[in-house]
Order: structure tokens, then C-alpha cells, then sequence
């Protein structure tokens, strides 16, 4: 009985220690995601403005790629970088039809991004919804992405 006892207890522990020591379980924790930029003024202003008209929430996403087109968040160059740019616009009762979401997205790019040649497209989220805008800096134009 206390042979099987010490045994299990030894067994124990080296699963403990080798848990602990395990270089893959600690580098493979998943790292925070860094915080977004801060809100500029001209968001600020639009996103207040949306907000009381609209009486839903406004939420603000960038996603950079590195070279090698992996999905990253460069803080300090965040719009010096290839981007997209999120919009996720919450209210379960709101209904914006095709044309008022190219007017805002036509408004993000023009006042806001300031018609930014790293921006690749500009993504909208209605509820459960997605309108993406593929930006084309060469002609300055936007083209709605065909759901596939």
C-alpha cells in the first residue's frame, strides 16, 4: 500500500515538474493583442455624430500586414504600413441601406484615412453583416467585394 502510494506521489510530481519546465507550454501561450491607436479627431467627431443619429455604438479596427502578408499591428506606423480598416457599427433595430454604407466608407477614406495609399480595404460591420471595400489607391476608387 505505501509502495504504490510513494509511487503515484513520484509519478505525480515528475508530471508537475515536467509541466512546469515545459518550454512549449509557456511560449505557446497566446500573447496579448496590443491595444488599437487612439481615435483621431476627425473619428471622434464622426463617431459622436453617428452615434446620436443613429443611437448605436461605433467601434474602429486596424489590421496591418508585414511583408510577408502575416496579420500584425504596427502601433507606432499603424497607417505607414499596409492596412485595413474596420468599422463594426452595433444596434439590433438599425437597417443602413447599400448606398448610406458607400457614403460612409467614401466619407472614412476621403476625411478620414485621408485617402492613405497603404489602406487595402475598408470593412464594415453591420450586426452580423460585412461590407468590404476593396481600395484601389491608383484610381482612388472603392469596389464592393462580391460575397462568395
Amino acid at each position: 500500500m505505501k509502495k504504490t502510494t510513494i509511487i503515484i506521489l513520484i509519478v505525480l510530481l515528475i508530471v508537475v515538474i515536467g509541466f512546469a519546465l515545459n518550454p512549449f507550454y509557456w511560449f505557446m501561450q497566446p500573447k496579448e493583442k496590443p491595444n488599437q491607436p487612439e481615435l483621431s479627431k476627425q473619428e471622434t467627431e464622426f463617431f459622436n455624430n453617428f452615434k446620436n443619429k443613429c443611437k448605436c455604438d461605433v467601434e474602429r479596427f486596424y489590421y496591418n500586414f508585414d511583408s510577408k502578408g502575416n496579420e500584425t499591428l504596427d502601433f507606432k506606423n499603424y497607417n505607414k504600413t499596409p492596412f485595413k480598416y474596420s468599422l463594426a457599427i452595433n444596434q439590433k433595430n438599425i437597417h443602413i441601406d447599400s448606398d448610406s454604407i458607400q457614403k460612409i466608407v467614401q466619407h472614412v477614406k476621403d476625411n478620414i484615412l485621408l485617402k492613405n495609399k497603404n489602406l487595402k480595404n475598408i470593412t464594415v460591420h453591420i450586426n452580423y453583416e460585412s461590407y468590404e471595400y476593396l481600395y484601389d489607391n491608383k484610381k482612388d476608387s472603392l469596389m464592393l467585394q462580391k460575397e462568395k
